[in-house]
This record gives C-alpha cells, sequence and structure tokens, in this order.
C-alpha cells in the first residue's frame, strides 16, 4: 500500500541483489510513478515473486520504456490484476518464460510484441488516470504535488475484470474491502 513517485534516479524500485539471490519479494496496492525515468520498476535476480494489484507507471517512451523490466535471474514470477504501462524482458537480457512467468489479467498500456504477447485476460489501454495522462510530454506528468486520488483510472476494462490471486489480502490501498462488485478491480483501487 505505498505511492512511491518523484524518483529521479534509476527507477521508483530496483529488486536486484549484488551478492545474492533475493527470495520471497511481495508487492500488492501500490503506485510505482517515474516519469523522468527509462524503467519504473526492476525485478532482476529474485526467486518467488507476488506482484498483484500495483500501477506501474511513467511517460511514454515508445512501446519498451516506461514500465516494468524483467531480469533473466526471475523465476516464480506471478504478475496479476496490475495496471502497467509497458513490459521490457530484453532490458535486463531475459526473454518471457511461460514456465516460471505466470501473467495474466494484467492491463497494459502497450504492449510490444517481441516483449511479451498478451494472456487470455490481459487487456491493452488507456487506463485514464483521473490526472496522469498516456503521454510522452514530461510536461503533461505531475511531479512532486501529486496525491493518490491522481491514479484512479476511469476505464471499464478496470472494473470488476481482475482475478483473485492465492494469498492477497482482501482490501485495496485504501482499506476497502475486495470486491466492491462482480470481481476484483485490477491496480490498487476497488472502485464502487
Amino acid at each position: 500500500g505505498n505511492m512511491v513517485y518523484d524518483v529521479r534516479s534509476t527507477g521508483a524500485i530496483f529488486m536486484e541483489n549484488f551478492a545474492g539471490e533475493i527470495s520471497n519479494f511481495v508487492a500488492y496496492n501500490n503506485v510505482f510513478y517515474t516519469p523522468t525515468n527509462g524503467i519504473v520498476v526492476y525485478i532482476k535476480h529474485v526467486d518467488g515473486v507476488k506482484f498483484h494489484n500495483n500501477i506501474v507507471w511513467g511517460r511514454t517512451q515508445g512501446n519498451r520504456f516506461g514500465g516494468l523490466a524483467i531480469g533473466k535471474y526471475v523465476t516464480n514470477l506471478e504478475l496479476y490484476n496490475n495496471i502497467i504501462l509497458n513490459i521490457n524482458y530484453s532490458h535486463l537480457g531475459a526473454t518471457h518464460n511461460p514456465s516460471q512467468h505466470k501473467l495474466d489479467y494484467n492491463l497494459f498500456g502497450m504492449i510490444n510484441s517481441g516483449e511479451y504477447t498478451p494472456n487470455t485476460h490481459d487487456r491493452v489501454g488507456d487506463p485514464q488516470f483521473a490526472d496522469i495522462p498516456m503521454s510522452s510530454s514530461l510536461e503533461d506528468h505531475k511531479g512532486s504535488e501529486l496525491v493518490l486520488d491522481d491514479f484512479i483510472p476511469g476505464a471499464a476494462a478496470v472494473i470488476d475484470t481482475g482475478t483473485t490471486p492465492s494469498g492477497v489480502p482482501p482490501y485495496d490501498i485504501d482499506g476497502r474491502g475486495r470486491p466492491q462488485g462482480s470481481g476484483w478491480d485490477r491496480g490498487p483501487f476497488e472502485l464502487r
């Protein structure tokens, strides 16, 4: 339930241990937003990742940058119910491995088919955030004056279209119970 934004470094989060592997990384109901960086979240050398109901967003920079980068030493990865600008495997020397990387029920702003082919329940489109556009212009993106409500999505593709991931707490970033409708919403907000 964190909001990490306006980071002017490598990214909002970089999961890597140069001395060895990290195990059992969990991220639920977070907003990661850094429009000034190439990649927002790096997951590089981790075994056991549960990444559910998050937003990973930045400035559009082609169809490979501004979102999530996955490394070649990532195993037992679960990505469900997220809103992610895009996904990048090649930046860290990896490729999508369906036996180790379970991705579905995500909303991607855009997809490069050379990086990842959407699964059955994945969607591609603009989440229509309340005050964060899908834009390549840095002037369109906010800096330190952001509030959490700027990231409330308006796209119908988000509402009641998620899944119920195993072990994920049944509440959203504001403490509202999930679901509020016929199914879980994608992203950290459960909308009514």
